[in-house]
């Protein structure tokens, strides 16, 4: 019997795709616990489509994500921060903080796990900072400038 996997079941299919499996594995496991429905002609047709359109807005967000990459590169943010008089923060920047001030000076939202950042920032000064946006990565410098 076809079945239409609803979730990932180890050792015979992963979500969303078409499995053929035993007549009875079907009916007495599989579809009555949710783990997948039969295959019908229709069915098969609305999988397609699922399909399709998934695969169509993984490209739109990639589009818009090179973009926004594109956007970012080279650009230069400047954060106030509190700061000691030997120039060490009183905490380090996290990358929320980062996203924030790209937002607010720059226009541009980004999710904060984008920020990819080496190593904690704890001092005055300029620091290149990578974002990963889908498949392209744009550096960004973040000068860190004391509050007066």
């Amino acid at each position: 019997m076809k079945v239409i996997m609803l979730k990932d079941v180890g050792g015979v299919g992963q979500r969303d795709t078409i499995k053929d499996v035993s007549d009875g594995y079907a009916l007495n496991y599989l579809i009555p616990n949710g783990l997948a429905v039969q295959a019908t002609p229709d069915r098969i047709k609305q999988h397609e489509a699922k399909v399709r359109d998934t695969q169509t807005s993984a490209v739109e967000r990639e589009k818009a994500a090179a973009a926004q990459a594109a956007q970012l590169e080279g650009k230069r943010v400047e954060i106030l921060v509190k700061a000691n008089e030997a120039g060490h923060l009183y905490q380090h920047l996290s990358a929320d903080t980062i996203v924030d001030t790209i937002k607010k000076s720059l226009g541009i939202t980004i999710p904060p796990e984008a920020v990819m950042i080496n190593a904690p920032i704890k001092s005055i000064g300029e620091s290149a900072i990578k974002v990963k946006l889908g498949t392209k990565t744009a550096t960004v410098n973040v000068n860190v400038v004391p509050l007066a």
